[in-house]
Order: C-alpha cells, then sequence, then structure tokens
C-alpha cells in the first residue's frame, strides 16, 4: 500500500477510467463551487477511527 501511494501518479495511470471514478467516489465527500468567486471546495471523508458519521 505504501509503495503504491508512493508512485501513486504511476498507479493512477494504469487504472481504468471506471476505477478513477470508482477511488474518487470513495474518497470525495462533497465538491462545493462559489461560482460568484471561482472558489471550488472539496471536502474529502474522514476515515479516522473518532470520526463521526
Amino acid at each position: 500500500m505504501l509503495g503504491a501511494l508512493r508512485d501513486f501518479a504511476n498507479v493512477w495511470g494504469l487504472m481504468t477510467p471506471e476505477n478513477r471514478g470508482r477511488l474518487l467516489h470513495a474518497l470525495v465527500a462533497a465538491v462545493r463551487v462559489k461560482e460568484d468567486t471561482g472558489v471550488v471546495e472539496v471536502e474529502l471523508v474522514n476515515f479516522s477511527a473518532g470520526a463521526r458519521s
């Protein structure tokens, strides 16, 4: 796992578009776009043991 994360650019390149989408859906909790300012906020899923559901 650590090796894959260290070399994530290559792993990403080997993934199919479907698997990339699955990974993003598993990691991203929300995306907010403020059109008036052009700001995009991405909230990631909190996997910590103490995280609330």
